[in-house]
């Protein structure tokens, strides 16, 4: 990551854990670069191929949940889920619903509106 991008991180108002963090996914999203195999001797065309055993398709082999998300999707979700949390523990404190009516006002507003209490 050059100075450039990290300063525009900065500014964007990304912490410095945050900037290490997503260097990490770089170093971690980058290809290796690939190995040539050795090349094999060719087999002589008299050997029969190896013949794999049949597998039936009941049998299928299981397979492991693919755990290959990056690493700065991870770190995005946790402060997605970190906001979340802080914005509704916010609107929670600040929320003002008023107070809750109680039975005895609203009997009272009903006796009102039906004995001569103001017409709307």
């Amino acid at each position: 990551m050059t100075v450039e991008e990290r300063l525009l991180f900065i500014r964007a108002g990304y912490s410095a854990q945050d900037i290490a963090n997503f260097e990490k996914a770089e170093e971690f999203a980058k290809p290796e670069p690939e190995q040539k195999p050795e090349q094999a001797p060719e087999q002589k065309p008299e050997q029969a191929p190896e013949q794999a055993p049949e597998q039936k398709p009941e049998q299928v082999p299981e397979q492991k949940p693919d755990d290959s998300e990056p690493a700065w999707a991870k770190a995005l979700a946790e402060s997605i889920k970190t906001l979340t949390a802080a914005t509704q523990a916010a609107n929670r404190r600040f929320d003002d619903m008023g107070e809750p009516e109680q039975a005895v006002d609203k009997a009272l507003d009903a006796l009102k509106e039906i004995y001569g209490g103001k017409t709307k």
